[in-house]
């Protein structure tokens, strides 16, 4: 069964205050500078690694330039392409450029999902259906966290995605001139889509975010870091309860019932490794470390915060989730970000699933059909008659508050 539950909740976020510093607001994103990109270099032909589309090119390079918040370099770190060219007549264009990002360190390919009769092989489906697609899988990296290896945040780290989405963008054999481009990423491929169209720069154009590439963008269980200062410290969130898809996260379980947005054991082990802290999942989390994941989520807040964009004049969005209590902190925590989200398709629609658990929101068939269907509908080119870099119009930065 699905809803949409966009009206359920909302959560006033200009209002919040993080620890006694008040929080940068997203309603400043006119103020925005957007983070610059790094450069693709090192590039060699592959052989395809397991669950590439049929017919798949393969690539690999190396993204290099990427900086920390201080300025300092990031690692060096590889990332293989796969570009499978969409079934179209001949003569014909392709429909545009489905990417698919999948969750965690993506070091391998999102392609097959669902558990068995249920599983959809999406990028063959897209391709099928005329839609170039491709698919990303990253090296390790030194701490085998992928394309979050450096530990020096994640916003940053999505510097690598940013390059990389920027570059497919403009180069015509992945992405014909003139048609549709688009983006699908679970949990932590959710999270890096979002860091590119909120916080990131397009190569042509250093004061314009990604938004003004991608037509549409499908958040799938996430993004799991929408505010991971809440994640990691639910008292900046006053342990408030969030309600998502109908079903209400706890931050603990000395406050109620589960799901629980409190990232606790391997969650915050693994963001303190994205991060470089020590005090996630600690009853006492420092102050320079709760300075450090505010800033450090798609809705960046506190005294380091970057103002992201989040008014996309011709961008769609959509969110996807399980919308049930048997989930994990992203059901919650994505919430911030629906809730900052207003793109071309508003009100924002956010789409609940039953038949799953967790962040398995494609073994619900209805998901499945849904996000076929959102696709079709919503990977459209938003542009047309846009003869100049981007595909848009100068004028409009997409500024919230505007």
């Amino acid at each position: 069964m699905k809803h949409n539950a966009n009206h359920l909740f909302r959560i006033v976020l200009t209002a919040i205050v993080v620890c006694g510093v008040a929080g940068t607001s997203y309603a400043d994103a006119d103020k925005a500078k957007p983070l610059p990109l790094g450069q693709m270099t090192s590039k060699t032909s592959v052989a395809c690694p397991a669950h590439a589309a049929a017919g798949a090119v393969c690539t690999h390079y190396v993204v290099t330039g990427c900086k920390d918040a201080n300025g300092n370099p990031l690692e060096d770190l590889g990332v293989t392409l796969a570009v499978t060219q969409g079934q179209v007549a001949p003569g014909q264009s392709p429909k545009g450029t489905i990417i698919l990002h999948a969750g965690g360190a993506a070091t391998s390919f999102f392609n097959t999902v669902g558990i068995a009769p249920n599983t959809t092989n999406f990028a063959d489906y897209y391709v099928n259906q005329g839609y170039n697609v491709v698919q990303i899988a990253w090296d390790p990296g030194s701490n085998k966290q992928g394309w979050n290896a450096d530990g020096s945040g994640n916003m940053y780290h999505a510097c690598r995605g940013a390059t990389v989405f920027d570059a497919i963008y403009h180069d015509e054999t992945a992405h014909p001139k003139h048609t549709a481009f688009c983006g699908q990423g679970i949990s932590g491929g959710a999270t890096i889509l979002g860091f590119a169209i909120e916080h990131f720069a397009t190569s042509k154009n250093p004061d314009k975010t990604q938004e003004k590439l991608f037509d549409y963008v499908l958040f799938a269980s996430g993004s799991p870091v929408g505010r991971a200062d809440v994640g990691c410290a639910p008292q900046v969130y006053n342990d408030a309860s969030i309600v998502n898809c109908g079903v209400t996260s706890n931050a603990n379980a000395s406050k109620g019932p589960g799901p629980y947005y409190e990232f606790q054991g391997p969650l915050a082990t693994a963001l303190n490794t994205w991060m470089g802290t020590t005090t996630c999942g600690s009853a006492n989390p420092s102050q320079s470390d709760i300075n450090i994941w505010a800033a450090n989520s798609n809705v960046s807040t506190g005294p380091l915060g970057h103002p992201g964009v989040f008014k996309y004049k011709d961008t769609n969005v959509s969110f996807y989730f399980c919308g049930v209590p048997n989930n994990n902190p992203s059901l919650g925590l994505a919430r911030f970000m629906i809730d900052a989200t207003q793109p071309k398709n508003s009100p924002v629609p956010v789409n609940c699933f039953t038949q799953c658990q967790v962040e398995g929101v494609w073994n619900d068939p209805n998901a499945v059909a849904q996000t076929e269907s959102d696709m079709a509908k919503f990977c459209v080119n938003n542009h047309q008659g846009d003869d100049d870099y981007d595909h848009h119009d100068e004028g409009d930065n997409g500024h919230q508050g505007e």
